[in-house]
């Protein structure tokens, strides 16, 4: 029993003793900043994660109108009769009174236009097309007036600070300020700062001239807002009696918006469309052309 009581008096060897007081703190400390870094990074990934979510977010919201534009930009001046009058026009024996049938989608008043809306220019387009296929055919001279329904004119605007639709209300193509307008976006979503469109890569060309002559065919360049067919339009040179100047339309659409809750997100997306629908103007004998130009 005395020996028993010797080995428990016995002080501990340093293999079995614990950690010291310091060691301990070193421990925690240690423990601390690795935790700390951890959480750091953790941090650093939400709000990279956040911050590519709301970019994601900005660009499907400014794709999507921008899909929207174009599409139906693309329809400009379709109608049902579209087929038959490039026949007429460039057929040499055809009838006077036909070669002057014009679409009621591609008038003057009613054609594809590029305008200004609320003092901002090339901030709105305007245009028209047969949505039913139901447009009167062969329209005779005493008709050229007509205009089609306010359901067949259709438009896209910038206005405080959302790209609204033209939904009704006029049957002309020449005055933003006219008909029913509803937004396409949220500006408590999304904040649209620009809306551009312009007529780069339009062209107009003379069909009954050699196109390799100067004058025959002429585009127009960047920024552009006129229809190339047009007086006005850059190259333009009008046609002779009995002569029909064919217009191929493309439209250029910028968009830049941001998102409401952080004006720090921004995106532009561009997009450009070739209007399906040629427009022919054919100019009678001392008359001004089916384009309305003198």
């Amino acid at each position: 029993m005395a020996g028993y009581g010797k080995m428990l008096n016995r002080p501990l060897s340093r293999h079995c003793a614990g950690f010291s007081l310091i060691e301990l703190m070193v421990a925690m400390v240690a423990g601390l900043v690795l935790i700390g870094g951890a959480l750091a990074v953790f941090t650093d990934t939400l709000r990279t994660n956040a911050d590519n979510l709301a970019v994601t977010k900005l660009n499907q919201e400014l794709r999507a109108v921008m899909d929207v534009m174009l599409s139906d930009v693309r329809r400009a001046g379709a109608d049902l009769d579209a087929q038959t009058r490039p026949n007429k026009a460039l057929n040499p024996v055809a009838a006077a009174e036909d070669k002057k049938d014009i679409s009621p989608f591609m008038r003057a008043t009613t054609t594809l236009r590029v305008l200004t809306y609320g003092g901002v220019p090339a901030s709105c387009i305007m245009y028209s097309y047969d949505r039913f296929y139901d447009a009167p055919q062969n329209l005779p001279l005493s008709v050229w007036g007509a205009t089609p329904p306010d359901s067949e004119v259709f438009g896209f605007r910038l206005n405080n600070g959302a790209v609204e639709m033209l939904t009704g209300g006029t049957t002309v193509t020449n005055n933003c300020d006219a008909g029913v307008w509803q937004a396409l976006t949220n500006p408590n979503v999304v904040t649209i700062n620009r809306l551009e469109f312009d007529t780069r890569g339009s062209q107009c060309r003379n069909l009954f001239l050699d196109p390799t002559d100067v004058g025959v065919i002429w585009t127009n360049p960047d920024g552009s807002t006129n229809n190339p067919c047009e007086q006005g339009s850059a190259g333009y040179v009008a046609s002779a009696d009995g002569q029909t100047l064919a217009e191929t339309r493309q439209i250029y659409v910028l968009l830049d918006g941001q998102l409401a809750s952080d004006g720090a997100v921004n995106k532009v997306v561009e997009g450009q469309v070739r209007v399906r629908n040629d427009r022919l103007c054919y100019r009678p004998n001392g008359m001004a052309d089916m384009c309305g130009n003198p």
